[in-house]
This record gives structure tokens, sequence and C-alpha cells, in this order.
């Protein structure tokens, strides 16, 4: 477990969370405000007051005219402190759009742990940067039984920090799979050829479910708003079209396939959101950036505080 304090007390948290978490009743991680920006201080930083009061003077006058004043002001007046000093009506929208997934964040990883039926045990390890790391060697180590080498971990660390990086901007998907392969290779290599066919189902299933859901989180944490809106876009349109047009299964033969099978692990993190949150994603990502920059700007800080 990583050696932070404040990390093991959230993570503590969600495992409690994760384990008595039932569809229909969230627990407190819904409810929860900003605590994974407190946890990773990682808060955006606030813009000078000035830039701030200018634009809430600015957008106050649409209120004034007949536009519906804002449930929360808070979240108006949150949304105006992030897109404050932006020109660019996409970055405004991407602003808003990362700020969502960081908002639902805890919410997402209860819901995907319970989905995909991930021991409780995992939570501890999603937050460190060896994730990947300790997830292949424990496949190849301690499941396989293959003998600790120092180059097969060096392999396995300059593929982590390759996959966290994700330069050529991957869906979460298409970089377990070179885990997959990484484990696959690696066994057949050491134990024989056809070995990795032979490896259990369940921790090798519970594995790469984990590193999956490890990049997911790093995608919202460790990158920009253009890289959030990128990732969660390709995801949701490579599940669309597994869906439409599903890959043959490659399961070994004799084995049972699911049609579609694939749909579920190409969904973005933001398919565990909560019904209210994906649809203020969508609303978001479809506003018109062809509207005049005022109206553009009022319907989106209108619509993150209405939210």
């Amino acid at each position: 477990m990583c050696d932070n304090r404040a990390n093991y007390s959230f993570w503590k948290r969600l495992k409690l969370s994760y384990e008595s978490w039932v569809d229909g009743g969230l627990t407190p991680l819904e409810r929860a405000a900003g605590l994974w920006e407190i946890v990773y201080g990682q808060k955006n930083e606030d813009c000078s007051v000035p830039e701030v009061e200018k634009l809430e003077e600015q957008h106050s006058t649409d209120f004034a005219e007949g536009m519906r004043p804002p449930k929360d002001p808070a979240r108006f007046k949150e949304a105006t402190k992030l897109i404050a000093g932006l020109s660019s009506k996409k970055a405004i929208k991407n602003v808003l759009i990362k700020k969502v997934h960081q908002n639902n964040l805890e919410l997402a990883i209860v819901r995907y742990m319970a989905y995909e039926e991930l021991p409780a045990y995992y939570a501890s390890i999603l937050q460190c940067p060896n994730c990947i790391d300790r997830l292949t060697e424990g496949m190849l180590y301690k499941v396989c039984k293959i003998k600790p080498a120092e180059h097969i971990s060096r392999q396995i660390k300059d593929l982590s920090v390759s996959l966290r990086g994700n330069a050529d901007r991957l869906t979460a998907y298409d970089r377990v799979s070179f885990v997959q392969l990484f484990i696959h290779q690696t066994v057949d290599r050491h134990l024989g050829v056809g070995a990795a066919k032979l490896i259990p189902v369940v921790p090798m299933k519970n594995a790469l479910s984990a590193v999956r859901l490890h990049l997911s989180i790093l995608d919202v944490l460790n990158h920009g708003p253009d890289y959030v809106v990128q990732i969660d876009d390709s995801s949701n349109a490579s599940s669309q079209l597994e869906y439409h047009k599903p890959r043959p299964s490659t399961a070994p033969l004799g084995k049972k396939s699911w049609r579609r099978w694939r749909v579920r692990h190409l969904r973005p993190l933001s398919y565990y959101f909560s019904r209210k949150n994906r649809s203020l994603l969508r609303a978001l990502k479809g506003l018109d950036e062809n509207i005049p920059s005022e109206q553009f700007v009022s319907e989106a800080l209108n619509l993150y505080a209405n939210a």
C-alpha cells in the first residue's frame, strides 16, 4: 500500500463504501464534495479575484434579464473560477467536462468495482503509481510461478510508464491489451508455448480489470481537459461500434462466449457516473460553439450550476 496517510484514509473509506454499496442506495461517497482533490492535492488554482469578479458581474446581468438563476450559486461560482481567463469556447467546454469527471470519480470507482466484481482489497493498490507493476508481477511471479527476474520487472516498469503517459492517446481498453499480451508472451516464453492458455481465469480477469480502472483514474487526474474529453469520446465511440458491429469472439474452442462481450470493457469510466452527471456531460459536449461568446459562456455556466 502506498505510504500516504491521507490516501490510506481515503481508500479505507472507499473500501468500506464498496462493501456496503448496493444499486439504488449510494454511500457517502456520492455525497462527498471535492474530497478527491483534497486527498491528491490537485485542486485547480484559483484565478485572480478581479478576473472572477469580472466574470461574475458580467453574467449576473443575464439573470436580471430573465435568465434562470442557478440552483447552486456555489457551483456557479466554482465554474466561473474554472473558466476565468479562457477565451476559446472549446477550452471552456472541456474544462467544465473534466471537472464533471473529477466530481464523479469516487462514485464511478465504487460502481465499477461492484459491476466488475472486483474484491475490495484491490482498492488499496489502485492509487499507487506502481499499480500496473505490482499487478503484473503478481500474475507472473505468484499466480504463474515464474521465477522473479530483474529483467522482467524492468520490462514491466517500462510498460507501465508508457501506458500511464499514453503519448498515443489510446483508450484504457487498448492499453490493457498490451498488459495482457505481455503476460501471455512472458508465460509462454518461460513455461512453454501454450502455457498462457492455462492461466487461471479469475485472477487474470481481476488484474486486467483493476489495471483498466487504474488507467481510467489517472487519465482524469494526470492529464488536461482536452485529453480527458478525447479519451472519453474515443471510448464511447469504440463501445458503440462494438455494440453495433461486434467482433468475433476470441474465446478458446469449447469455451462459452457472449456476443458483444467486449462492450462492457470498452465503456469509459463516465458510464459509471450518476445519471444526472451523464446527462450533464452530454449537454456540455452538445453546446453550440457557433453562438455568440457571451451566450455560450452563460449557457455553459448555467448547465454546470443547475445540474
